[in-house]
Order: C-alpha cells, then sequence, then structure tokens
C-alpha cells in the first residue's frame, strides 16, 4: 500500500509527505460498508490548491485499496 501511494504522489508531483494513520474509518465501497484506513497528506506550499488535492485524493481513492478516507493537513496555511 505505501509503494502505491508513493507512485501515485510521485506521478502527480506531490512534494508533500503522507501518513498512513494508526486509525480505521467506515466508507462505502460499492454496496458494502468497508472499516479501512484513513490518509494524512501534508502539502506544501506549492502543492495547495484545491483541485491539484481533489484530483489526488480520488485517484489514492480509486486505486490504493485499504484507505477510504484522506485527511489534508492544513498547518501551511497558519502564519506564525
Amino acid at each position: 500500500m505505501e509503494q502505491q501511494i508513493k507512485q501515485i504522489l510521485k506521478e502527480e508531483k506531490f512534494e508533500g509527505d503522507f501518513i498512513i494513520l494508526p486509525i480505521y474509518s467506515v466508507g462505502v465501497k460499492g454496496d458494502a460498508r468497508s472499516y479501512e484506513k484513513v490518509l494524512q497528506l501534508n502539502p506544501t506550499k506549492k502543492d495547495f490548491n484545491w483541485q491539484f488535492i481533489e484530483k489526488i485524493t480520488q485517484r489514492l481513492l480509486n486505486e490504493v485499496n485499504g484507505i477510504n478516507r484522506v485527511v489534508i493537513n492544513l498547518k501551511i496555511l497558519i502564519k506564525e
């Protein structure tokens, strides 16, 4: 799973990193409920474009088995 995520992010030229969180989320795949892991994306300022994030998120959810939710770390939006 991790290698597949890395490959997709590389192909999409995503410069941030990711974490597979140690929690499960309930989702729906097809006509059934699924209990799968949550993926956290940590984009860079360059990556932070909602259309770009949405494209990557959809691709990850469609192509990677074992994930049914993607969350985005918005810490980059906070000015220190």
